[in-house]
C-alpha cells in the first residue's frame, strides 16, 4: 500500500499559472450536499442516466434531484464503481459484487466474492472495474479478475509486483505491472507488448488510441507515442511542459476528441486532440477541491471529478460559457461593447477592458470609478454613459466631456444630423456635438427636467421619452435642439423596468402587459401581437428591449429564458427563438440586462457577478426525461416505507401520508427543473409549477387514483410525463368481508325475527287470557282509587269546615271583646253602678284563656305546624309573641288585633316592634311578609 501512495500521490512542483478564462459551467456538491464522506474514488453511470460514485462510506447514487447513500456491505471503503445498463458493480477492501434494483427502486447488493467463493490475496482492495461484451474485469494491485456474466466464471491473472493501473482501449484490456511492463489480457491470460524502460519505470495513467498509434499519459513524463513498432516518441504537444511539472493521477479520452487530466493538487486540465489546453479548472475557478481521483464522462457529454473533498460536474458540451469574478473586481456588468479589438465592460464599479482575443486579466480604465450605465459605439467613437456623466474612450484612457451633466444614462444618434447626439440625463435631455474630431457638450434642452433614461426618435424634431413611474411624454423640440415647443403625455402606459427604443423604422414601447408600437395614423401606441410573442405577461421580470442593428435581431428578457426574433427565409417573416436562461440562473440586474455579439452567433450577456456567453448555434434545448424515484408511504407524516414502482399497487386505508419523490438525471448547470402535477380521483387539474421534486398527499379517501407528473421542457423530444396508478382500500368495515359478514348477519336477525314473530303468536292467546284476568284487577284498583278520592273529599271538607270554625272563631272572640270594651267604657263614665266590680268582670271575660284556647285548636286544625315552626326557628317567644303571630298570620290589622289582646292599637304597635327584633329582621324586612312566608 505504501508502495502504491508512493507511486499515485507523489508531487513535484509548481505550475504555470493560466490567465482568466471563461469557462464551461460548473456544478459543485460538498459533503454536506450528498451526506456522506469527503472522499470520493470513481465515478460511472448507469443506462437510467443516474450517476454513481465509489465514496469512502459507500455507493452513491444520484438522480439529478436526490441522493442516496447506501452503506458499504462490509463496511469499509468503496474504491470502484463501473455501471453496466441497470447493474452496478463495486470494489471494495476484500470484496467484489454487484447491485440490483429492487421493484420499489432500492438498490441491493449481491457479493461475486461469496456468490463464487473466490479466494482472495490478504488485504486485497479493488481500485479499478471494466467491461468488454459480457465479461467484467476487477482489479486489485495484486490481481486482475475476469468475471463472465454469462457463465458465472471467474480467471484470475496475477501480478509479478504490483498492478498500477488497468485500461481498456477499444475493446482490449492493457494493464501496467509496474517495473516489468505493460501486458495485454488476450484470452484470458496476460501477454507482455511493452516493456521499454518507460513503460517499466513510469506510472502510465492511461493509454489511449490516437491516429492508428497508442498514446501513454504518464504520472509525470507528459504524453508519449508508441507506433506499431514499439517505438516511443514524446508527444510535441504545449500541454507536456504542463504536465511535466505535475502529478498527474487519471485522464479520460473525450467524445469531442481531446483528453481531460485530473492532477494531485492543481485540479483538471481539459486538453484539445492537439495538445493544446483549452481550459484549467482548480480551487480557485469553481472546484470543490484541487486533488482529482477519477474523471468520467456521462451520456451528454458531461466530465464528472470524483475529488479527495467532493464532486464537481463540467458541462463541457454546454452552449453556456461563464466568466466569473471570484475577486469581485468588476462587479455587476450593465453594458459591454467591442472597440478596437477590446472587449469593454460597464459595471457598478467602472469601466474595464481587456484584449478581445487574449485570456488576459481585466485592466481598469483610469477616472471612471463609479456606475456605468451605458456603452455603445457612435460613429467610430466610444461613449461611456456613467455616473459622473459622458466619457470618450480611447483604448485604456477615458475622457470626461467638460461642462456636462452628471448622470448619463444613454446617447442616441439624431437624425439627419451627423454631427450631433442626443443624451438622457438625470436631469433631462442634452445635446453634444463633434467639432472636427472632438465630441464636446453644447447644451441642455430646456423645457423638460424629467429624468430620460429611455429615449427613441420618431422624427428628427419629435421624441419620445419612457418614465418608468409617470408614463410616456412625446416631445416636440425646435430645430437647433435649444427648447421644447410641446409635450404631450400618456400616463395610460406606465410600469416598473419598462423600455422604449427605436426598432428598424418603429418606436416600440415594452412593459408588462406587452409590446407597443406607435400608430401615426391613430397617433398613439397599439399593441404588436407579433413581437409579444417575445414575452408573456406571467413570465415578466424586466422591459427591456435589445435591437442588435447588424444581425436585426430584437432581443427581450423573461423569467425562464431570453428571447430574439430575427429575420427568416421568407421576407419579411420573423423567427421567433429562446434560449431557456432563467433569471434567477442567469444573474442579471433586471431592467439593465446587456447583451454584445462577441464573435459570429456567440453573445456576451451581463450578470451580477461577470458575464455569460452563450453559442446560439450551438445551443439546443435540453432533453429533460422525468422519471418516477420513488413512492413511500407513512403513518402520522412520517415516512416509513418505499412502495413498488410498477404493478398493481393498493394502500392500505388510513395511510397518512402518500410521497412521490420525481427525477430528472440532468446535470446542466443553467437547468432549473420545473414540476406540476395532478391526482386523477381527486385533483383533475394541474398544479402550480413548482421547483420541489417532492409531492405529499395526506389522508387520501378511498378510490382509485392516477397520479401524473409534468416536467417543464422546451425541448419535443423529452419523455416529460410520468403516470402512477394505484387504490387506496376501503376502510375494515367496508371490505368484502365484513360486507359478507353484514349480509350473514342481517340474515341471522331474519331469522330471529321469524323466530320472534312465532313467539309472539304462540304467546298471544296466553296474554290475551292474562289481559282479562288484568282488566278485572284495573277495574278493582279504579274502584280502590275512587274509594281514597271520596275520603280524601271528605278529610277536605273537614279542613275547610275547620277553616270556617276558626274564621268564626275569631270573628265571635273579637266581637264579643269589641262589646265588653264598649260596656266597660260606657260604665266608666256612669256612677251609678257598682263599677269596679262590673269591670272586674268584664276583665276577668277579656283576659279569658279559654277564648285563646279555642281559637289555638281552630287555627291548628287549620295551619297547623305554624306556631310549631315557630317554635323551632324562634325559641326564645312568649305565649304572647306566638298569639301575636297567630293573629298576623291570619292577616289581621293592628286595630284588630288591639281587642283581642284586650290592648290598645298603639300597643300592639309596641309588640309588633319587640317581635321583630326576637324575629332579628332588619328595617326593611315586612314582619307581615315573614310570618305568611312560613
Amino acid at each position: 500500500m505504501q508502495r502504491l501512495i508512493s507511486l499515485f500521490l507523489f508531487f513535484t512542483c509548481s505550475i504555470s499559472s493560466i490567465h482568466s478564462q471563461e469557462l464551461p459551467p460548473l456544478l459543485g456538491f460538498s459533503a454536506k450536499d450528498y451526506n456522506a464522506e469527503n472522499q470520493n474514488w470513481s465515478v460511472s453511470q448507469g443506462s437510467n442516466k443516474n450517476m454513481f460514485f465509489a465514496n469512502n462510506k459507500g455507493l452513491l447514487s444520484f438522480n439529478g434531484s436526490t441522493w442516496q447513500l447506501y452503506n458499504s456491505p462490509n463496511n469499509t471503503i468503496l474504491r470502484s464503481v463501473h455501471a453496466v445498463d441497470d447493474i452496478v458493480y463495486t470494489g471494495s477492501y476484500m470484496d467484489f459484487g454487484y447491485w440490483l434494483y429492487d421493484k420499489t427502486g432500492t438498490l441491493y447488493y449481491q457479493s461475486l466474492v461469496d456468490e463464487l467463493k473466490v479466494n482472495l490475496v490478504e488485504d486485497e482492495q479493488f481500485w479499478n472495474i471494466l467491461s468488454v461484451t459480457n465479461t467484467i474485469i476487477f482489479q486489485s494491485l495484486n490481481r486482475i479478475y475476469i468475471y463472465d456474466t454469462l457463465t458465472k466464471r471467474i480467471d484470475i491473472i496475477e501480478s509479478v509486483s504490483t498492478l498500477t493501473k488497468m485500461f481498456q482501449v477499444n475493446d482490449e484490456i492493457y494493464f501496467q505491472d509496474y517495473g516489468h511492463g505493460i501486458y495485454k489480457v488476450e484470452n484470458g491470460t496476460a501477454v507482455v507488448v511493452d516493456d521499454s524502460s518507460l513503460a517499466r519505470q513510469e506510472v502510465i495513467v492511461n493509454i489511449f488510441q490516437s491516429s492508428g498509434d497508442l498514446l501513454y499519459q504518464t504520472q509525470g513524463a507528459g504524453f508519449h507515442r508508441v507506433n506499431s513498432e514499439g517505438n516511443h516518441q514524446k508527444w510535441n504537444a504545449a500541454v507536456n511542459k504542463i504536465l511535466e511539472n505535475v502529478t498527474v493521477y487519471n485522464s479520460i479520452a473525450l467524445t469531442t476528441g481531446g483528453y481531460a487530466v485530473g492532477t494531485i493538487a492543481h485540479g483538471v486540465y481539459v486538453i484539445s486532440s492537439e495538445g493544446e489546453v483549452e481550459y484549467h479548472l482548480d480551487y480557485s475557478k469553481g472546484l470543490e477541491n484541487n486533488t482529482v481521483l477519477n474523471l468520467f464522462q456521462d451520456q451528454d457529454g458531461n466530465v464528472w471529478l470524483a475529488l479527495d473533498n467532493g464532486i464537481n460536474c463540467i458541462n463541457l458540451a454546454s452552449a453556456f460559457r461563464i466568466y466569473n469574478d471570484p475577486k469581485g473586481l468588476l462587479g455587476s456588468v450593465y453594458a459591454s461593447a467591442i472597440h478596437q479589438n477590446r472587449l469593454y465592460l460597464g459595471t457598478n464599479q467602472g469601466l474595464f477592458y481587456k484584449d478581445l482575443a487574449s485570456d488576459s486579466e481585466y485592466s481598469f480604465v483610469s477616472n471612471t470609478n463609479g456606475q456605468v450605465w451605458f456603452l455603445d459605439v457612435i460613429d467610430g467613437t466610444l461613449f461611456c454613459g456613467h455616473n459622473k456623466g459622458t466619457f470618450t474612450v480611447d483604448g485604456a484612457n477615458a475622457r470626461l466631456l467638460e461642462n456636462g451633466p452628471e448622470g448619463t444614462w444613454m446617447l442616441t444618434s439624431v437624425p439627419n444630423r451627423e454631427d450631433m447626439l442626443l443624451q438622457g440625463n438625470y436631469s433631462g435631455l442634452h445635446v453634444i456635438i463633434k467639432e472636427g474630431n472632438t465630441w464636446i457638450y453644447k447644451n441642455k434642452i430646456k423645457g423638460f427636467d424629467i429624468s430620460s433614461r429611455h429615449i427613441a426618435f420618431e422624427s428628427a424634431q419629435r421624441i419620445f421619452v419612457n418614465h418608468e413611474y409617470k408614463g410616456i411624454y412625446e416631445l416636440a423640440v425646435d430645430s437647433d435642439f435649444l427648447y421644447i415647443e410641446g409635450i404631450r403625455q400618456d400616463t395610460l402606459r406606465k410600469g416598473l423596468n419598462s423600455d422604449l427604443i427605436r426598432y428598424k423604422s418603429d418606436v416600440l414601447y415594452s412593459y408588462q402587459k406587452g409590446i407597443y408600437t406607435y400608430d401615426l395614423v391613430k397617433n398613439h401606441f397599439v399593441k404588436d401581437s407579433t413581437l409579444s410573442k417575445l414575452r408573456d405577461e406571467s413570465q415578466y421580470v424586466s422591459g427591456k428591449l435589445i435591437y442588435e442593428n447588424d444581425q436585426e435581431r430584437l432581443w427581450a428578457f423573461t423569467q425562464d429564458a431570453i428571447h430574439y426574433v430575427s429575420p427568416g427565409v421568407v421576407k419579411n417573416r420573423m423567427v421567433l427563438s429562446s434560449i431557456y436562461l432563467a433569471e434567477n440562473l442567469r444573474n442579471t440586474v433586471s431592467s439593465y440586462e446587456s447583451i454584445l455579439e462577441l464573435e459570429e452567433n456567440v453573445y456576451l450577456v451581463g450578470t451580477s457577478f461577470g458575464y455569460i456567453t452563450v453559442d446560439i448555434l450551438k445551443y439546443k434545448p435540453i432533453q429533460v426525461d422525468l422519471f418516477l424515484d420513488a413512492v413511500e408511504v407513512g403513518r402520522k407524516k412520517e415516512i416509513r416505507d418505499k412502495v413498488e414502482l410498477t404493478g398493481d399497487i393498493f394502500f392500505e386505508n388510513g395511510t397518512d401520508l402518500i410521497r412521490f419523490q420525481l427525477a430528472t438525471p440532468t446535470y446542466e448547470k443553467f437547468f432549473s427543473p420545473s414540476y406540476r402535477y395532478k391526482l386523477s380521483g381527486l385533483y383533475d387539474e394541474w398544479s402550480e409549477w413548482t421547483n420541489s421534486n417532492q409531492i405529499d398527499f395526506e389522508n387520501l379517501p378511498y378510490g382509485d387514483y392516477t397520479f401524473t407528473g409534468q416536467i417543464k421542457s422546451s425541448n419535443p423530444d423529452s419523455n416529460n410525463e410520468i403516470k402512477y396508478s394505484f387504490y387506496v382500500k376501503e376502510p375494515w368495515y367496508l371490505s368484502n368481508s365484513v360486507i359478507v359478514s353484514y349480509v350473514l348477519l342481517f340474515l341471522l336477525i331474519i331469522f330471529l325475527v321469524n323466530m320472534a314473530y312465532k313467539k309472539y303468536y304462540r304467546n298471544k292467546q296466553e296474554r290475551m287470557i292474562l289481559a282479562s284476568t288484568k282488566e278485572s284487577e284495573q277495574k278493582r284498583l279504579q274502584a280502590q282509587q275512587e274509594l281514597v278520592r271520596i275520603e280524601n273529599e271528605r278529610l277536605q271538607q273537614d279542613i275547610e269546615n275547620r277553616n270556617k270554625e276558626l274564621a268564626t272563631s275569631t270573628m265571635n272572640i273579637l266581637r264579643k271583646n269589641e262589646i265588653l270594651v264598649e260596656i266597660k267604657n260606657a260604665l266608666n263614665k256612669s256612677k251609678e253602678v257598682n263599677i269596679p266590680l262590673v269591670i272586674e268582670l268584664i276583665d276577668r271575660n277579656l283576659s279569658n284563656t279559654g277564648d285563646w284556647e279555642l281559637f289555638q285548636e281552630a287555627f291548628n286544625n287549620a295551619d297547623k305546624d305554624f306556631i310549631k315552626e315557630m317554635k323551632e326557628r324562634h325559641p326564645s317567644l312568649t305565649a304572647n309573641d306566638l298569639r301575636l303571630s297567630a293573629y298576623l298570620r291570619l292577616n289581621l290589622s293592628s286595630k284588630e288585633i288591639a281587642p283581642l289582646l284586650n290592648i290598645s292599637s298603639r300597643s300592639v304597635e309596641v309588640k309588633r316592634y319587640r317581635l321583630r327584633k326576637k324575629l332579628n329582621l332588619t328595617q326593611k324586612s315586612s314582619l307581615s311578609d315573614y310570618i305568611l312566608s312560613i
